[in-house]
């Protein structure tokens, strides 16, 4: 081990990882395209699905549907304080943070993990302020007075 390292290590913390190795662990952010854009692409894909369908060969209307098929699983929605974990064949890919509809790598795994910290939340009920933290029931701090002066 170098210097700097011992420096940095605790008493009492192991290492994570295989036989003790150390594991860095990098956010990698995903091609994440609007997915407004995804779905135009596969309502133009259909359309020629259907085209091609009601044309003298019906056979042709493969060609536009798998990759219609291939944009509309590609897309994802991702709400407000929740990430999507995007990993191929369980290997991690890339991470998408921004909340709304979006077009990603397709053939891919998307897992769900809430970002949401414990955070404070202040309430006025009744002339009551109501401090709520996590998952603790309410409790009353004090009398705050009345919201109308």
């Amino acid at each position: 081990m170098t210097e700097s390292d011992q420096a940095n290590d605790e008493p009492g913390v192991t290492p994570v990882g295989h036989a003790g190795a150390r594991v860095e662990i990098h956010e990698r952010r995903t091609f994440a395209v609007s997915g407004w854009l995804g779905l135009l692409a596969a309502a133009g894909l259909i359309a020629l699905t259907v085209l091609a369908a009601r044309s003298a060969t019906p056979a042709l209307a493969i060609a536009p549907a798998v990759p219609a098929f291939l944009v509309l699983t590609s897309l994802i929605i991702v709400q407000p304080g929740q990430t999507k974990v995007v990993r191929f064949f369980g290997s991690y890919i890339a991470t998408v943070r921004r909340a709304g509809l979006w077009w990603i790598l397709p053939l891919t795994d998307r897992r769900n993990l809430s970002i949401k910290v414990k955070e404070r939340k202040a309430a006025m009920v009744s002339n009551l302020l109501v401090v709520l933290w996590a998952d603790q029931p309410a409790s009353p701090v004090g009398n705050a007075g009345t919201l109308y002066t």
